[in-house]
């Protein structure tokens, strides 16, 4: 660092005065700028605090408070805003960051859907510490690349392609002959909307049992490797998380 600043010295002796400026203020101005941005980076860095992340399962939240407070809500809009009430309320009294509800796996000292409920039903607010995240064990699953890369996945792709090539071809043989004679085109239609509907049930079909096995292998390796939480969608990820590759490996290692 002091070879630099004094690099930027001689810097400023020799051109400064070209550009019109006192090369020895110059450079005193960019030092004093250089130590206010660390003195500011510091003041950060000092005020950084683990994050508090808890998760709570919604479904599970409605059913309970469905069967435990059936006659005191008019409607199901009832019960999802006396939730995000306790939700609320809750975080606020436990300093909470973030509060999760989709994810593919998550520990059990995360999860505080049991509060949830008995906040709403017994009007108890409960104190919990809620885990830093440091201390706590992430993994990543990326499940647009398991529908790519997973040979389950692509053997499923190649059985719907063949079952529907020869009525796709039909339709697109179907589709040039409607477009010079109109009474082809309702017929046109209603085949391709046949079409539509059948391919989309077969591909939510298979892709029940692409998604069964994924969530089966993360499950098991969550627990081996005694992970708290697994997310699958997020904006940006450290490589050092994913599990993808993992999840992959262990589908096709399990006939």
């Amino acid at each position: 660092m002091k070879n630099l600043q004094l690099f930027s010295v001689i810097f400023f002796c020799l051109f400064g005065r070209a550009w019109g400026g006192d090369p020895f203020l110059d450079a005193e101005e960019a030092m004093r700028q250089r130590q206010v941005a660390a003195d500011r980076v510091a003041k950060q860095q000092s005020t950084i605090r683990p994050l508090k992340i808890v998760f709570v399962n919604t479904k599970r939240i409605f059913s309970d408070l469905k069967a435990l407070e059936g006659g005191r809500f008019a409607s199901d809009q009832d019960v999802i805003n006396a939730a995000n009430y306790a939700i609320k309320k809750l975080a606020e009294k436990n300093d909470l960051d973030l509060v999760l509800q989709d994810v593919v796996w998550v520990g059990y000292q995360l999860d505080i859907t049991s509060h949830v409920v008995n906040f709403v039903h017994k009007n108890i607010t409960a104190n919990f510490d809620g885990t830093p995240v440091q201390a706590i064990k992430l993994g990543y699953v990326n499940t647009q690349r398991i529908f790519r890369d997973l040979p389950d996945a692509k053997d499923a792709a190649r059985r719907l392609e063949l079952k529907y090539r020869d009525r796709d071809l039909e339709l697109q043989k179907l589709a040039r002959a409607a477009q010079s004679d109109d009474r082809l085109k309702a017929e046109f239609e209603a085949k391709q909307s046949k079409f539509k509907a059948d391919l989309a049930q077969d591909q939510q079909i298979e892709n029940g049992v692409v998604i069964e096995k994924a969530n089966r292998a993360i499950k098991r390796l969550a627990e081996d490797g005694r992970y708290d939480l697994v997310l699958q969608d997020v904006v940006w990820v450290t490589p050092k998380i994913d599990m993808t590759q993992s999840v992959i490996d262990a589908i096709a290692n399990t006939k």
